[in-house]
């Protein structure tokens, strides 16, 4: 029967450290675990390639595409499986929409994730939030099926500050995968 009050032998391996440490292992466990973990970086690399911009996450053509100072008050375009996509104008910016068909009244906007949403959401295409938010090339996913929209933003320029923010220059294309 060992004695209650000796040291574990199994914790001999971390080195004890002054007060105000803050980390019961060793330094050789840290950098071997940080091996570990680049090592499984870069076989996740070259197992899946680099991302590079020519790569599509969507294919297909073009579905809608406008000019973000446009006039008029929205876009419209029927994607296959009895959704509609709709780009509406919306305080400074535009809101990009997708409804089943079947919801006649567009009470259901299918790219938030839920019908209780609230924030930011990469359908909102505004000139106050920044690229390091929601970048100028983006995939929404379309709630309840499999498809989403690739939505990519083209020579935008900003003008104003704060929430004077507008769009001057740019044009943004929405294309759904799958059609």
């Amino acid at each position: 029967m060992s004695n209650p009050l000796s040291p574990n032998t199994a914790l001999q391996r971390t080195r004890v450290r002054p007060a105000g440490g803050r980390s019961p292992l060793s330094f050789e466990t840290l950098a071997a675990m940080k091996s570990i973990v680049a090592i499984a970086a870069l076989m996740a690399l070259v197992a899946t390639g680099p991302i590079t911009a020519s790569q599509e996450p969507c294919g297909g053509g073009s579905r809608l595409a406008f000019s973000l100072i446009a006039t008029e008050r929205s876009f419209h375009a029927n994607l296959r499986g009895g959704l509609s996509l709709y780009a509406a104008k919306d305080d400074g910016g535009w809101e990009l929409q997708v409804f089943d068909r079947a919801d006649q009244q567009h009470r259901d906007n299918l790219l938030y994730p839920s019908s209780r949403w609230h924030g930011a959401f990469p359908c909102q295409i505004q000139p106050g939030v920044g690229r390091d938010t929601f970048p100028d090339e983006r995939v929404v996913p379309i709630r309840s099926t499999v498809r989403s929209l690739c939505v990519r933003l083209i020579g935008v320029k900003v003008a104003g500050v704060g929430s004077k923010r507008r769009y001057v220059a740019g044009r943004v294309e929405i294309r759904a995968d799958g059609g």
